[in-house]
């Protein structure tokens, strides 16, 4: 349906030949490169692309996220972390992906929030500004998944524990042989 894939390189591509200035790659890649050091597994790819008619644009992402070897051919399944956001400029709308490894992280909710972030860069037309709130409040969705899990696996020094560790301390004693 789509054709022969695209080779892409991440983390920006414009097959859409937007034009994209030094200034709005470098603000797009900063904020990418930012993300990727915080969450050293997660790989991140932005694609401007005209999706081809009559083809949903998810499916298109879906079949860049697969087939344009954005993402190692070694990291499939549980262990692919990667983003793919796929902004159409032609129609103003967006999709976005994420490997399996990230699906119980960044659950359809998350990634739904990071898609309405980019309603009003969508409206305007202002597409960095669209993909830049993605980057924006994806990196919020992992840092708050981040700190629920340390919470749950008794990381986190949050008041809570550390007042529950210090109880559980004062009531036990240890016997000496």
């Amino acid at each position: 349906m789509f054709g022969i894939p695209p080779q892409l390189t991440r983390p920006i591509q414009d097959l859409a030949n937007l034009g994209l200035s030094r200034s709005e790659t470098r603000t797009l890649g900063t904020l990418v490169r930012r993300i990727e050091r915080q969450f050293p597994q997660v790989e991140l790819a932005i694609v401007f692309a005209p999706s081809p008619d009559p083809a949903p644009l998810a499916a298109y992402t879906f079949w860049l996220f697969n087939r344009s070897f954005l993402f190692s051919a070694i990291d499939s399944g549980g262990e692919n972390f990667g983003v793919l956001l796929v902004i159409d400029p032609t129609a103003s709308r967006a999709a976005a992906m994420t490997g399996y490894g990230l699906e119980p992280i960044l659950p359809d909710e998350s990634l739904l929030a990071c898609t309405d972030a980019m309603r009003a860069g969508l409206a305007d037309e202002d597409f960095i500004a669209a993909a830049a709130n993605f980057l924006k409040t994806l990196e919020k969705m992992l840092t708050d998944a981040h700190r629920q899990t340390q919470k749950a696996l008794g990381l986190s020094e949050d008041e809570l524990w550390v007042e529950s560790l210090h109880q559980l301390a004062s009531r036990t004693s240890l016997t000496e042989y």
